[in-house]
């Protein structure tokens, strides 16, 4: 298990009901993201930063698609539809 599989469950699911911009992610997200968030220099957590890279992460898989400043989830991927029925 990944220690991003959390956290990328849970941002497909915020896309998913609608709130798919990156200022409109809420809740568990940020939450998942704190656990995994990289330090900067000064040994500050950045989530932000977090949810940028697995934004990118899930789009370069196909999972999700950025359009017109918004996300969406692909539904041609089955595949990652599996694994995230099979974890819950």
């Amino acid at each position: 298990m990944s220690r991003f599989e959390k956290l990328d469950a849970e941002i497909v699911k915020e896309i998913s009901a609608g709130r798919n911009t990156f200022s409109t992610m809420r809740g568990l997200v940020w939450e998942f993201a704190r656990q995994v968030a990289p330090k900067d220099r000064r040994g500050r957590m950045d989530e932000g930063r977090a949810v940028d890279l697995r934004l990118q992460a899930l789009r370069k898989r196909g999972v999700l698609h950025y359009q017109d400043r918004r996300w969406s989830v692909c539904t041609h991927n089955d595949e990652f539809r599996h694994e995230l029925a099979a974890g819950e």
